[in-house]
């Protein structure tokens, strides 16, 4: 209330995301460009990130719009990786004078809503800069996390987190080589058992025969 009251808008009311009679009357908009060209001309950065698999504002156009049909920007960096405190590949980005394009794999049009651990580093590597996100501990999702990977953190004074990466991917790759070390075992025990049952099968088999020359055997009626 003590937010609401102050901006004005009114009782509580339910939240919704989108609203239908906007959207049923909006046509266009005009073009960002003249306010993206003004905050470039103050030596300001400037990230643009897309997830690749948004449907909506796909991130081909918005590399369009960036670049030779639009901004006209030069590239400065061409397309690399770029990799998560979890050190999955969180995506590829490509730099420009002033301005930073990113995607984010598998994300859609809510980017942190889908891959909220990539997006939390996108920003603070953005604002902050590198060397401080290598320091900081990161919470985590477990869908977002690969049990086969391993993740160094240092944990941050400032910002104490109960699960880092490297504690939940060191618990899961554990959980993991004790499950393939018992099926490994299961696995052998069963093919000695079944050579056993063969070698016994071929025992009884050889006792109904005798020698009738030396060229080869005969069944003993």
């Amino acid at each position: 209330m003590f937010i609401r009251t102050p901006l004005q808008c009114g009782p509580f009311i339910d939240w919704k995301d989108c609203s239908d009679p906007v959207f049923n009357l909006y046509q266009s908009s005009s073009s960002s460009l003249p306010q993206y060209r003004n905050i470039l001309t103050h030596d300001l950065q400037v990230l643009i990130y897309s997830g690749d698999a948004d449907s909506i504002v796909n991130f081909i156009g918005t590399e369009c719009w960036i670049g030779g049909q639009g901004l006209k920007l030069r590239i400065k960096s061409a397309w690399h990786a770029w990799f998560g405190p979890d050190k999955q590949l969180a995506g590829y980005e490509q730099q420009y004078e002033g301005l930073t394009f990113k995607t984010v794999k598998g994300a859609g049009h809510m980017v942190h809503a889908v891959r909220p651990l990539h997006g939390l580093y996108l920003f603070e590597c953005f604002v902050l800069g590198q060397s401080a996100c290598t320091e900081f501990a990161y919470p985590i999702d477990s869908n977002e996390v690969d049990a086969e990977l391993t993740v160094v953190q240092q944990q941050h004074v400032d910002r104490p987190v109960p699960l880092t990466a490297s504690t939940r991917v060191n618990d899961e790759s554990k959980t993991s080589s004790s499950s393939l070390e018992w099926l490994a075992l299961s696995g052998i025990c069963g093919l000695i058992i079944v050579l056993a049952a063969v070698a016994i099968r071929n025992a009884k088999t050889h006792g109904t025969f005798q020698r009738l020359c030396s060229n080869g055997y005969q069944a003993v009626e």
